[in-house]
């Protein structure tokens, strides 16, 4: 969600991973926690879509294509995640 960043899933992650979660990933969306924070002059301009692809071309860069991937946001995440998964972004 706005305002946070991957340091608040560190006790979700450690969860995760206790329950036997082989691989967990947690990635602060492009302007949000301790990401970049390019602006309008830079050519950015911030969207649902813009983090939906970003969080795509992450999962085919770092996890292997013969694994299930499970997405899980909050609050904004949660919308992202959901774009990311169904495709619903423009490329």
């Amino acid at each position: 969600g706005f305002g946070c960043s991957t340091t608040y899933w560190r006790a979700t992650m450690s969860a995760l991973t206790l329950a036997g979660y082989p691989e967990v990933h947690a990635i602060d969306l492009l302007g949000q926690g301790q990401s970049a924070k390019p602006s309008r002059a830079d050519g950015v301009e911030y969207s649902i879509d813009l983090w939906a692809q970003l969080v795509d071309d992450y999962a085919r860069d770092h996890i292997s294509s013969d694994k299930d991937v499970i997405l899980v946001g909050n609050s904004l995440g949660s919308v992202v995640a959901l774009s990311a998964v169904t495709g619903d972004f423009v490329r």
